[in-house]
């Protein structure tokens, strides 16, 4: 259970009872011995779909509702997480399709905008974008097949059917009966589902490099070549034998497009809306253009505005009155790429790329609550906190330092300017150790966080990427290639001492005592003994962390950032044999993995963040370790369920006083253990539970900072 500081005992003891009996908000799901407790799920937005004055956006893995009605002021109704980043949306009736990028379809009730229900993944593929028509939804699978589903019954959709493309479907429109897909480098496949138990091919038509948007008007279909650079207008009077009529060149890799009335929209990868008038087909003409930041994913139109999301963190909303001169009214950031995480007490700051900081109130890990954002950071990868200040680092900017006394209203204080790109950064004690892109490491002495000063600088002859520090040793990985172990005795003039290749993707690095954890990309986990920093030697390996991108250290646990194959946790505890203590699969990319007093926070990109409990495996209490030494931890009771006596371990950071307690279901004491002040350390104590009746209760634990809360199974 979460630590919350400063309650008073005679206000929590109930709803600790009732929380530790309650199924929670968001259902936990498990993998090999982690939790998922919570999730903020906000990213960028890969799909809208409009409906009146509402807007359905996915915004990472999150599904949201806006209302439109003022389209200066866009008003948020409500919100609901699904399993991934939402890559399309479609709505029939009262219901919402959210396709998600690896998960499948959820089904999501939104009669009540203010209040959506996620009925969960009620369609299990893989899907890169869907549309309805005649109450039937099919896909583009990004691959090469199109499925159907009847969803008359929306909260029960039925498979009928499927087709197999010629290429990859990326993109797909439909009218009456017929779905109109981009498909790849095979241009363009017309489908026929009139009867959607065997739908057919219908027509075909080769076009430019990678057909991926689409859309159709009256008896032409539009069809976006990215890699071509082009768009093909192609006459389907004849659906079984399309023809092209015209080729509109320097189209600069169209991402999708849209069709209102006599224009056409067209998002490009070159950050630029493209207006054309298209009311003679056969002569296309350019009439306007507005530049936006990042790449445009996808376009849609209503009346006289124009919504396109620019792939990085929101959506721009532009007013296309004037054809020839759009203008933008209103962007909406619905949230960057998750990319690194700092945790100071009962708050989370996120490091959001273009979506810049944003801080979350993680008190109650099920339910994160954001409450602030500094947004002014041109693509915010990476964060530290010291003392009462977060350093954020960003692209081209250097360091922007902000201070964090009052996390609700973060102030910026000063910006350290420095060309290029700082990957990583390590405090200690007085400095920062910067893995600072091409130019290696630099060392800044920060005793005046307005004020850094540059001390020393270690050329790595290639990207550093990442940075550990351990005593006067400095661990820099060379992007791909390997690491260095660094002396930095002296700041103003730190010394190499090795260059250790490596033969995978080296990405991540920590070192503790005489060892170094080197996360190794298709490598997976490597573990040297660098007791003799001059010659390295590896003495463990763990492969099947095939996708190591990061890796963080807590006692004798590794927790390794896996890609896209999510979280793993090893035990290190015999460096040379780590073995797979836990895992668990996000919904997306782990970029990066932070640990906090009691939780797991994982940093997974277009998904935002996860917040994990990593159960440790069965084990006797003595050969238990604290997770995360120089906190406060409950190891428990064990055994657990047992018969009249049980042992209890805890360890304390410092001295404080002690209150420990065993409470029975209603949350009443019926019995006191300690009661006292005790030093820093682990201590133990038994309860005899001979003169109690079986059944559950409570261990209840409250010091100077903690509270904390554990079952107990009492079997006679």
């Amino acid at each position: 259970m979460k630590t919350f500081n400063g309650y008073l005992r005679k206000h929590i003891i109930s709803g600790i009872i009732l929380s530790l009996l309650a199924v929670p908000a968001i259902q936990a799901q498990s993998d090999l011995n982690c939790t998922l407790l919570g999730r903020w799920a906000k990213g960028p937005c890969y799909s809208m779909a409009l409906s009146g004055n509402l807007a359905y956006i996915g915004a990472g893995g999150c599904f949201q509702i806006y209302d439109l009605s003022d389209l200066t002021n866009p008003q948020e109704l409500g919100s609901v997480n699904v399993s991934a980043t939402i890559r399309s949306i479609a709505f029939q009736g009262t219901y919402a399709f959210a396709a998600t990028e690896i998960s499948g379809i959820h089904v999501i009730d939104v009669s009540d905008p203010a209040s959506p229900v996620d009925l969960g993944i009620q369609i299990d593929y893989f899907v890169h974008q869907i549309v309805i028509s005649n109450g039937m939804l099919i896909t583009a699978d990004g691959r090469d097949f199109s499925r159907i589903f009847d969803v008359s019954d929306p909260a029960s959709p039925v498979e009928r059917g499927q087709c197999l493309t010629r290429g990859y479907a990326y993109g797909i429109c439909a009218r009456d009966n017929l779905a109109y897909i981009a498909d790849g480098d095979s241009g363009l496949y017309i489908m026929d589902f009139s009867d959607p138990d065997n739908p057919v091919e219908k027509g075909q038509l080769v076009t430019g490099q990678q057909a991926s948007a689409i859309d159709v008007s009256g008896q032409y279909a539009y069809v976006g070549n990215r890699f071509s650079n082009t768009i093909s207008i192609i006459d389907v009077s004849d659906p079984a034998h399309p023809e092209e009529i015209e080729l509109i060149e320097n189209a600069r890799q169209p991402a999708s497009l849209k069709i209102q009335g006599d224009y056409m929209y067209v998002g490009n990868y070159t950050n630029r809306l493209l207006v054309y008038r298209i009311s003679d087909p056969l002569n296309p003409e350019q009439i306007g253009q507005y530049y936006v930041t990042g790449n445009p994913v996808f376009i849609t139109v209503k009346d006289d505005h124009a919504f396109m999301s620019n792939q990085s963190s929101g959506i721009f909303f532009i007013d296309v009155s004037d054809p020839e001169n759009p203008t933008e009214t209103f962007y909406l950031n619905t949230g960057g790429r998750t990319l690194n995480i700092g945790i100071r007490g009962d708050y989370a700051y996120l490091a959001n790329g273009t979506g810049g900081m944003v801080i979350l109130n993680v008190a109650n890990p099920e339910n994160p609550v954001e409450i602030a954002m500094i947004d002014s950071l041109n693509n915010a990868y990476n964060i530290a906190l010291v003392d009462h200040y977060a350093y954020l680092l960003g692209e081209n900017r250097g360091i922007q330092i902000v201070d964090i006394v009052d996390p609700v209203h973060p102030v910026p204080v000063n910006e350290y300017q420095i060309q290029g790109n700082i990957k990583d950064v390590v405090f200690m004690d007085q400095y920062a150790y910067l893995a600072y892109g091409i130019s290696g490491l630099r060392i800044l002495d920060v005793s005046d966080p307005a004020n850094p000063l540059e001390r020393g600088f270690v050329d790595t002859l290639g990207t550093a990427t990442a940075v550990a520090v351990n005593g006067n040793t400095a661990g820099v990985v060379r992007d791909d290639e390997g690491f260095y172990l660094i002396d930095i005795t002296d700041k103003s003039n730190p010394v190499v001492q090795a260059f250790v290749p490596t033969s995978g993707r080296a990405c991540g690095i920590a070192m503790e005592g005489n060892d170094a954890y080197v996360a190794d990309g298709s490598g997976g986990l490597k573990i040297y003994d660098i007791s003799d920093p001059e010659a390295p030697v590896q003495t463990g390996h763990f492969q099947k962390a095939y996708q190591a991108e990061d890796v963080k250290l807590d006692n004798h646990y590794a927790f390794v950032g896996n890609g896209s194959d999510g979280l793993k946790i090893l035990d290190i505890s015999d460096p040379a044999n780590p073995v797979e203590a836990g895992r668990y699969d996000t919904g997306y990319v782990v970029e990066n993995v932070t640990l906090g007093d009691q939780y797991v926070y994982i940093a997974d990109g277009d998904d935002g963040m996860y917040i994990i409990e990593f159960h440790e495996p069965d084990v006797g209490v003595d050969n238990q370790q604290a997770p995360f030494p120089g906190h406060f931890y409950l190891f428990g009771n064990y055994p657990n369920p047992f018969n009249t006596k049980t042992h209890i371990e805890y360890q304390l950071p410092e001295r404080t006083k002690v209150c420990l307690t065993v409470l029975n279901m209603r949350g009443e004491e019926v019995q006191t253990l300690v009661n006292g002040y005790q030093e820093g350390g682990r201590h133990s104590i038994s309860w005899d539970a001979g003169a109690f009746s079986s059944g559950m209760y409570f261990l209840h634990v409250i010091t100077d900072s903690h509270i904390e809360t554990k079952k107990m199974i009492l079997l006679k």
